[in-house]
């Protein structure tokens, strides 16, 4: 038995320093409960009401200019005015998309990298 210990604390010790090496994800920065959102609009990328097609957004960063909301995406820019909300949902008002060009779609297949993710 007294063989057996040290190799469990060196294992014990190496687990928490390689737990210890990787950071945890950060948790949300805010939480707000359901009843609240349900009263505010979403956007949900679309021009309009009547446009059935949704598409994955991909958001990855949002500013605020006065009353114009700037969400830029995977590929697309969308520009939202604040002041044009239609009940429960916002929709934009211009729309800029952007494509990749045939060397950077080249090198990305040298990664190895799906044509779908291209632009990340």
């Amino acid at each position: 038995m007294a063989t057996a210990a040290p190799p469990f604390f060196l294992l014990c010790w190496l687990l928490q320093a390689v737990s210890s090496a990787f950071p945890e994800e950060p948790g949300p920065l805010n939480y707000i409960p359901t009843e609240v959102v349900r009263r505010h609009a979403v956007f949900l990328g679309r021009p309009h009401r009547t446009w059935l097609r949704q598409e994955p957004l991909h958001i990855q960063r949002i500013l605020q200019v006065n009353r114009t909301l700037y969400i830029g995406a995977r590929d697309d820019l969308f520009r939202v005015e604040l002041d044009i909300v239609a009940g429960d949902e916002m929709f934009y008002s211009k729309k800029r998309t952007w494509e990749s060009n045939k060397n950077d779609i080249r090198i990305c297949r040298m990664k190895g990298k799906h044509e779908v993710r291209q632009s990340d």
